[in-house]
C-alpha cells in the first residue's frame, strides 16, 4: 500500500454510494480522505482550499454545473483531474463530458471501475507533480552552474552548431572581448589559426550529444587584436535553456583557494532566495544531531512556512511561488 492517501473531493452523491466508492478504492490498495458536499458554489470554493488530489462530480438536480466547476480550477490555476458520475453513460455524454475538460465518465453503480480510474488519474498527476518539481529541480542546476561558470576563472565558452552562444568572463578576455554580446553568433572556426580549421572541422563533426566523452584539440587561436596564443580546447555536450549545446573550455591555471570557497560557498546556496539549500540543512542537521546523542548540547528545530504557501505554488506555479 502507498504511504500517502489520496484526497478527493466529491460533489454530490449519497454516504452510502460514497462509502461503496471508498471500499472499492481501499479493496485496491490505496488509502483514502474523502471530503463530500453538496452541489454548492460556496461550499465548493471552500473545498478548494483544502488539499485536493482529485474531484469527483455526480450529474444530479440541483447540480452547480460541470462547466462552473471546471472553470473555477482554471481561475485558480488548479491542474486537478475531475471524474463525472452519471446514471446513464453514453458515447456522447462521455464526449462531451471529455471536451469540457473532464478526465472520464463513469457510470454511478460502476464502484469498481471507477476506482480504476481514480487510480489512473492519481497516478498521472503524480507524474505531472514529478515532472514540476524535476524542472524545478533542472533550472535550480542550471542557474546554479552558469554561478559557477561565470565565477570561474577557466575560460568556458558554449556553442552550437559551431557558432558562441554564451561565454564567461575569463573566456571573453582570453580573446580580448568585452562583452558576452561580442562573442554571440561569432563561429568558433573564425577564434583559431586558418591552419588549424582542418583539424577542428573534423573535430566538430564527430561530436555527439548523446555521449559524454570529453574531446581535446591543440591548436593555434588568435585574440581579436590579432595575437595568436596555443590552446587546449576541451568539448563536452551541455545544454543551455534546454537546448543541447557543447561546452568549450581552455584551461589555463588550477584554481585558486579563494575560487574553491566561492564554489563551496555556493553549493550551498538556494539560487532563488539566496538562503542555504535542503541539502545544507540536511548536514547541518545530522552534525547537530550527533552532538545531541552524544550530549554535548541541547538540539532544537524551529520549523516556518509561509501561510497558504501550496495555494500559492497550484495558482501561481512553482517559479512564480519561489519568487
Amino acid at each position: 500500500m502507498h504511504d500517502s492517501a489520496i484526497e478527493l473531493l466529491l460533489l454530490g452523491n449519497n454516504p452510502t454510494e460514497v462509502e461503496g466508492y471508498l471500499t472499492a478504492l481501499i479493496n485496491l490498495g490505496r488509502a483514502v480522505h474523502a471530503n463530500r458536499i453538496e452541489h454548492d458554489l460556496e461550499k465548493y470554493d471552500t473545498a478548494l482550499e483544502q488539499p485536493v488530489d482529485l474531484i469527483i462530480y455526480t450529474n444530479e438536480p440541483g447540480e452547480i454545473g460541470l462547466d462552473n466547476c471546471l472553470k473555477r480550477l482554471d481561475d485558480r490555476s488548479f491542474q486537478l483531474p475531475l471524474i463525472v458520475l452519471t446514471e446513464d453513460v453514453t458515447t456522447e455524454r462521455r464526449a462531451d463530458a471529455l471536451a469540457q475538460g473532464a478526465k472520464d465518465l463513469v457510470a454511478r453503480n460502476e464502484a469498481l471501475l471507477l476506482a480504476q480510474v481514480v487510480l489512473r488519474e492519481y497516478e498521472a498527476l503524480l507524474a505531472s507533480r514529478n515532472t514540476l518539481s524535476l524542472k524545478q529541480k533542472l533550472l535550480e542546476a542550471e542557474n546554479r552552474c552558469n554561478l559557477l561558470t561565470q565565477n570561474s576563472r577557466d575560460a568556458i565558452g558554449y556553442i552550437h552548431e559551431g557558432m558562441h552562444v554564451r561565454a564567461n568572463t575569463a573566456y571573453l578576455e582570453q580573446f580580448g572581448l568585452l562583452q558576452e554580446e561580442d562573442i554571440e553568433g561569432i563561429p568558433i572556426l573564425d577564434m583559431v589559426a586558418p591552419s588549424d580549421h582542418g583539424k577542428l572541422k573534423q573535430l566538430l563533426r564527430s561530436l555527439n550529444p548523446d555521449q559524454e566523452a570529453q574531446q581535446k584539440i591543440s591548436c593555434t587561436c588568435h585574440r581579436a587584436d590579432g595575437v595568436e596564443f596555443n590552446a587546449e580546447l576541451s568539448f563536452i555536450p551541455a545544454s543551455i535553456d534546454g537546448e543541447p549545446c557543447f561546452q568549450v573550455s581552455i584551461l589555463t591555471q588550477p584554481p585558486s583557494q579563494e575560487l574553491l570557497e566561492k564554489l563551496q560557498q555556493l553549493s550551498t546556496l538556494d539560487t532563488q532566495t539566496g538562503l542555504y539549500n535542503r541539502q545544507y540543512f540536511l548536514d547541518l542537521l545530522d552534525k547537530h544531531c550527533q552532538s545531541f546523542k552524544s550530549g554535548d548540547s541541547p538540539l532544537h528545530l524551529l520549523y516556518i512556512t509561509i501561510d497558504d504557501f501550496k495555494e500559492i505554488r497550484d495558482q501561481f506555479g512553482l517559479l512564480s511561488s519561489d519568487a
